[in-house]
């Protein structure tokens, strides 16, 4: 073992200090923050800036189109008329605000991951050394 190395029992290899085996990839990641069942990778060191973009553009993305769910709504001057939709208004309007309120959670819940990695980033550790509490961010399970 070099200076700053363990070893991983799994791969049989030395890894760099703060990596971690990740069990679902069959591999260690350096500075791995967590496996994302969404993209099926771990998010590390190499790919982590690129998960943030993608979770920020889906919160906008997310904003923009309950923005534009929600709109016949208010842009109506009474209730939505039946000749502009088939079907029942009040039933056009339930979903709309359903499905309105289902992506201001979706939106919500992006922004909360996007801090709560951001925080991580400032503070320069991973998801795992603050869980446990690390205070030399390096955390061995092997």
């Amino acid at each position: 073992e070099s200076e700053g190395e363990s070893w991983c029992k799994i791969c049989r290899i030395g890894r760099p200090e703060r990596s971690k085996h990740c069990f679902q990839c069959g591999r260690c990641v350096e500075k791995r923050q967590h496996h994302c069942p969404i993209f099926m990778t771990c998010v590390g060191r190499k790919n982590l800036l690129w998960f943030l973009i993608v979770v920020v553009i889906l919160a906008l993305e997310v904003l923009f189109y309950s923005s534009i769910m929600i709109s016949p709504l208010f842009l109506s001057s009474g209730p939505i008329d039946s000749h502009i939709v088939s079907g029942n208004p009040l039933f056009l309007q339930v979903n709309l605000w359903g499905s309105f309120v289902i992506g201001i959670v979706t939106f919500l819940v992006c922004v909360v991951l996007a801090i709560i990695h951001l925080v991580h980033i400032g503070l320069n550790l991973t998801i795992q050394e603050s869980r446990f509490g690390m205070k030399e961010a390096y955390f061995r399970l092997w």
